[in-house]
């Protein structure tokens, strides 16, 4: 685990940036192949949310899937920067360019396209995960108001 900046004593966590850098120090990945700062920023955000890695890992998964579950969890995934394992989350990164479409600066006329729902697409899903009490599979179905869930889709928190 890190705290203020630095590693403490190992201890059991539920922060899934410490697990994510957990294993890849495990493997033999050394603190400058770490981005220590991006995991520490990321750590603060998921640990206000509560956000909880709870992951019991059976098979034979590989180090980068087994870092991407964990990441998975604050919508973020692993990336190589300049050779360092570097988590990226997927969050605003300021403002767009703001400028005006016109015939001007347009190759071609601007078109539109709307595609309506059709009887078959999803309206929910089923989420399967390990519950961290029971340490037992469960499943949470969810729906919008008014949907019946009669086109939905199972997913899983992370590969069982």
């Amino acid at each position: 685990m890190r705290e203020n900046g630095a590693w403490t004593a190992p201890q059991p966590t539920r922060s899934p940036a410490a697990y994510a850098m957990y294993v890849a120090k495990a493997v033999g990945y050394t603190d400058d192949k770490l981005n220590l700062g991006e995991f520490d920023r990321l750590a603060g955000i998921w640990d206000s949310r509560g956000d909880e890695y709870n992951a019991v890992h059976r098979d034979d998964s590989t180090v980068k899937e087994i870092i991407n579950a964990a990441l998975r969890v604050g919508f973020a995934e692993l990336t190589i920067d300049r050779g360092q394992i570097r988590p990226v989350r997927d969050e605003p990164r300021g403002e767009l360019p703001q400028h005006g479409y016109s015939a001007q600066n347009m190759s071609g006329p601007l078109r539109r396209t709307t595609a309506m729902p059709k009887p078959d697409d999803n309206d929910g899903i089923d989420v399967t995960f390990i519950d961290p009490d029971t340490w037992t599979e469960a499943t949470v179905p969810c729906r919008l108001q008014g949907d019946q869930g009669s086109g939905r889709r199972k997913y899983s928190s992370m590969p069982l």
